[in-house]
């Protein structure tokens, strides 16, 4: 229909506006700012800090230590591996409403039902560990499901691999 033809374009369209918008209009708030103290250093750094500093699994930071090294130290360069890790997870959402639902304008409100929670949204703009557990979370929420739906020993890693990883993230 139209009304679907609509949303199909205007749902992405409105997702990457969103994406583009705060990283590039504010400055790092403090635990950003502790997240890129975190990184500055060496990879050990990384670990030693992580653990005294934050009380956190280094998982996140050493990830974030990557990108830093090698892309650079920007603010949006840094608060893009959120960006990515929450673009991951629309994709995941709208595979797994897809899946259950089997109507495209279902898994696009989803999507942007997603977009509007204000925890999301924190999760997204931030250089800091929310979006890469959110993203494990709904990788393992999707796995589950096509567990549920067939078994297979890569399913079942996939789902096991997620939730371990979204428990350390």
């Amino acid at each position: 229909t139209r009304n679907e033809r609509f949303t199909v374009v205007a749902v992405p369209l409105l997702v990457v506006l969103f994406f583009l918008r705060a990283p590039l209009s504010e400055s790092f708030w403090l635990d950003e700012t502790i997240s890129v103290w975190i990184v500055s250093g060496s990879l050990q750094n990384v670990i030693t800090r992580t653990i005294s500093f934050q009380g956190q699994s280094p998982l996140y930071y050493l990830l974030l230590w990557t990108v830093r090294t090698c892309i650079g130290n920007s603010e949006f360069v840094l608060r893009g591996l959120s960006c990515l890790f929450s673009f991951v997870t629309i994709a995941v959402i709208y595979r797994l409403t897809l899946r259950m639902c089997e109507q495209r304008s279902v898994a696009l409100l989803s999507v942007v039902a997603l977009l509007c929670a204000d925890q999301f949204q924190l999760a997204l703009l931030n250089a800091r560990p929310y979006a890469l557990a959110i993203c494990l979370a709904s990788i393992s929420v999707s796995a589950l499901y096509e567990l549920r739906e067939s078994f297979s020993h890569r399913k079942a890693l996939i789902f096991s691999g997620a939730v371990v990883g979204a428990w350390y993230a």
